[in-house]
């Protein structure tokens, strides 16, 4: 028989730790960066077997004129953007579905970003030891906001 559990809250941290608290299953809201950047956290599951593996997403809203360096980022030097939970979690993130990204000219280079409005699926598998009933999912999202003329500090 399998046992069931109801994912009750996503929160997305930050740098200062952001919580967006709410129902699994739910969009939420949240926001960053002086409204550069927000993002809700999308599921249309509420239960989970322990043994399966359930799906869920961040939407992401970047302001015009705005951009964040893809997770793959051309120049080593730059913040790519990166979705994890912590490693201390009961929940491990078994894939991450970034969105395709495009180029922007830099100088004489290029750099590959997302912005406006996009979509971050990822699947996740609770580890099979846990046995609670419910589980507070501690999303992490790295990136930096750019424009043409500035970068903000990394969160």
């Amino acid at each position: 028989m399998k046992t069931k559990f109801t994912i009750i809250t996503l929160l997305i941290s930050f740098l200062f730790s952001l919580p967006i608290s709410a129902q699994f299953g739910f969009e939420t809201d949240g926001s960053t960066d002086a409204g550069l950047v927000d993002i809700s956290a999308v599921s249309g599951q509420t239960e989970v077997s322990q043994d399966n593996e359930f799906k869920a997403a961040l939407k992401v809203s970047i302001a015009e004129h705005w951009h964040v360096n893809s997770n793959k980022p051309l120049q080593d030097y730059l913040i790519a953007a990166k979705l994890f939970i912590d490693e201390a979690e009961p929940v491990k993130i078994t894939n991450i579905y970034y969105p395709k990204s495009h180029m922007i000219p830099f100088f004489d280079d290029s750099l590959s970003v997302f912005d406006g409005d996009f979509y971050i699926p990822f699947t996740a598998k609770l580890d099979e030891s846990y046995t609670g009933s419910e589980i507070t999912l501690n999303l992490q999202f790295e990136y930096q906001p750019c424009n043409d003329k500035e970068c903000k500090a990394p969160n």
